[in-house]
């Protein structure tokens, strides 16, 4: 039996507001003329009935896609009726549909079947059959696949705890053939779960698929050089998290079935240690900039660097992480769909203001700004604004606003009540959700 990324109690679909202080932004660069930051005020909400989680990204109850940013400790709608979805960033939609980011943006992938998981660049359809997202075709051999992963070599998990492996291969520089690929071959045997490059074998020894195959280990089949052994812990196990085989130590996860989280000592053989700071998880994740943890009340929290080390007394060594919990940022659909914009909508004054650019850019709209003034074209309606001033142009009739634009981390940004009605959206503010609805007409020709 494998282990399983994490899902959450049933709970509300709402996220929780927990307090209505201010949030400050600082000023930024990047336009000329008279400048003065804004001071973005609007409640913090938490980002809630989280079901999923996988690298920098998180899946709620209604199924919506966060990205999340440690950096910042915040989350950004980017797609909804998703129903799986890789650390690439790549998913499936309800209707079995793939889906690829390119930059912010995302794209349907032609020529695939309905498919239910996705790795990387390969899915798993409704059969078990596997297939190349980028060449379009299925995978041989590879049948009744549970799992895939894209560590440093791809691989599949079947339904029989067998691991398939494939990738370019790590001895060809013994041919004539730099680029000779090899598989899917069957490497490993009695594997109950398989992430981030390694597998775990019925017994709980740790498998590390890169060194086994690129170092010379393996053969199909046969395996020797396992040195990480979980069998001490293994009625405490929950789940497994590994960001990089080729370094296990940083950013590796051990979930326990009582909430806590371990990680490796300093070298792989050093045995498990206690991580302090994170207690109540049911899923972990993590990226090379950090980790995340899933709690059972369907919060999420965010930590920087790997686990800290403390010397207490040169003999013990405690882990430690101090985490944070991440906030959700304002979301935008157009015309019933998620808008991923270059940077996120902000609550000012009780008014939100959208960043001008990313919004009408990607509609096909131009924005032009000179000398604090903003000039917006979309669907034959012009909208003049001047920053910092109440007054405003539409179509050329003046009109005054109750709110201005202002510059917030270096960015325009907009009322985005007045920018949409002034150019022929229907506007609506989801308030349980923070949601903005921006419905277009159609474009004129």
């Amino acid at each position: 039996m494998g282990l399983k990324r994490g899902l959450t109690i049933n709970r509300s679909k709402f996220m929780k507001m927990i307090t209505a202080g201010l949030l400050l932004f600082s000023a930024g660069a990047g336009f000329q003329g008279n400048q003065v930051s804004a001071k973005a005020s609007e409640a913090v909400y938490l980002l809630d009935d989280i079901r999923q989680m996988e690298g920098s990204y998180a899946l709620d109850g209604n199924g919506i896609l966060w990205e999340l940013n440690v950096k910042t400790y915040t989350a950004a709608a980017v797609m909804d009726h998703v129903k799986d979805f890789s650390g690439n960033g790549s998913l499936i939609k309800a209707d079995g549909s793939v889906w690829t980011k390119n930059g912010p943006a995302y794209h349907q992938e032609e020529g695939l079947p309905a498919s239910k998981d996705v790795e990387g660049n390969y899915v798993i359809d409704t059969l078990g059959d596997v297939w190349s997202v980028t060449e379009k075709k299925k995978m041989p051999a590879l049948k009744n696949i549970v799992k895939l992963d894209d560590g440093e070599y791809d691989a599949a998990l079947d339904k029989d705890g067998n691991v398939w492996v494939w990738g370019n291969d790590p001895h060809a520089w013994k041919t004539d053939n730099p680029n000779e690929t090899f598989g899917p071959a069957l490497f490993f045997k009695n594997i109950r779960h398989l992430q981030g490059g390694i597998a775990i074998d019925h017994d709980w020894k740790v498998i590390n698929i890169w060194r086994e195959i690129y170092i010379g280990y393996a053969s199909p089949g046969n395996v020797i050089g396992t040195n990480i052994d979980l069998s001490p812990f293994s009625k405490r196990i929950k789940d497994v998290f590994v960001h990089s085989v080729s370094d296990v130590t940083s950013h590796s996860y051990v979930l326990m079935t009582d909430g806590t989280v371990w990680t490796w000592g300093e070298d792989e053989t050093g045995g498990l240690k206690p991580i302090k700071g994170l207690s109540g998880v049911i899923a972990i994740t993590g990226t090379g900039t950090g980790g995340t943890a899933l709690y059972n009340n369907g919060y999420v929290s965010s930590w920087l660097g790997s686990p800290k080390i403390t010397d207490k007394d040169k003999q013990a060594k405690e882990y430690s992480v101090t985490p944070q919990r991440i906030t959700a940022s304002i979301g935008v659909r157009v015309n019933g769909e998620i808008k991923v914009l270059p940077s996120q909508p902000q609550m000012i004054n009780n008014r939100v203001y959208i960043p001008v650019r990313g919004l009408f850019e990607s509609l096909g709209g131009t924005v032009g700004y000179a000398n604090d003034i903003v000039k917006i074209s979309y669907n034959n309606h012009q909208t003049e604004l001047k920053v910092w001033s109440t007054e405003a142009q539409i179509d050329g009739k003046k009109v005054m606003l109750d709110a201005p634009a202002q510059i917030v981390n270096g960015r325009t940004m907009v009322p985005v009540r007045f920018v949409g009605q002034s150019l022929g959206a229907d506007v609506k503010w989801d308030a349980a959700n923070r949601f903005v609805e921006l419905t277009f007409a159609e474009p004129k020709a």
